[in-house]
C-alpha cells in the first residue's frame, strides 16, 4: 500500500518523567538553562566587580577575586594553555600564568580588559598566557635584580 508507514523498532527508554532522577525518591534534576547559579536564582548576586581604585589599593584582593579567576581561566583556554612568549620563539611550553601587558599598578582600569588600544590606535592583547620562566625573565626582568652580583662596598685587604 502506497500510504503505509514502515514500522521501526526504537530502543527502550526509561519511563521516568522528565526532570525526575531514577532511584532518588523522586528528587528533581537541576536544570540550569538560564545560566545562573543557585545563589543568583535565589536573589543573591556575586560580589560586584572591583573598581580601579580598589584594584590599585589592594592588588592581592584583585588576584583573589572571582572575576579574575574566571577571566584567568578564559584567557588560558583562549591561548590553549600555550606560553605566548615561547610560541613566538618556535617552542611549546605549557602556560600556567596570565600576564598583564599593562601592569596593574600603572593601569588598574585595564585589569579586567583582554585587549587595549595602543598609541597608534592598534588593538593589542592586554592579557596573555605565559609559562613561569617567561613571566619572570621576559615579563618582569626587574625581579631578577636580586640575583645579580652586587658590587663590593670596599676592597678586601689582607695586609
Amino acid at each position: 500500500m502506497p500510504g503505509d508507514l514502515q514500522q521501526v523498532r526504537l530502543p527502550r527508554m526509561h519511563t521516568q518523567p522528565a526532570g525526575i532522577l531514577p532511584g532518588r525518591g523522586g528528587a528533581k534534576r537541576s536544570t540550569k538553562t538560564d545560566g545562573l547559579s543557585g545563589k543568583q536564582r535565589a536573589g543573591h548576586q556575586d560580589e560586584p566587580m572591583m573598581t580601579a581604585e580598589q584594584i590599585a589599593s589592594n592588588v592581592r584582593a584583585f588576584y583573589e577575586s572571582k572575576e579574575w579567576r574566571r577571566l584567568r581561566k578564559e584567557i588560558l583556554k583562549l591561548d590553549k594553555h600555550e606560553c605566548q612568549c615561547c610560541k613566538e620563539r618556535g617552542r611549546y611550553t605549557r602556560a600556567n600564568t596570565v600576564h598583564h601587558v599593562n601592569h596593574i599598578k600603572k593601569h588598574p582600569e585595564l585589569a579586567f580588559d583582554k585587549y587595549y588600544t595602543d598609541d597608534d590606535g592598534k588593538r593589542k592583547r592586554n592579557l596573555i598566557s605565559v609559562c613561569h620562566d617567561c613571566h619572570e625573565t621576559v615579563c618582569h626582568p626587574e625581579r631578577l635584580r636580586w640575583k645579580e652580583a652586587k658590587p663590593k662596598l670596599n676592597k678586601e685587604r689582607w695586609d
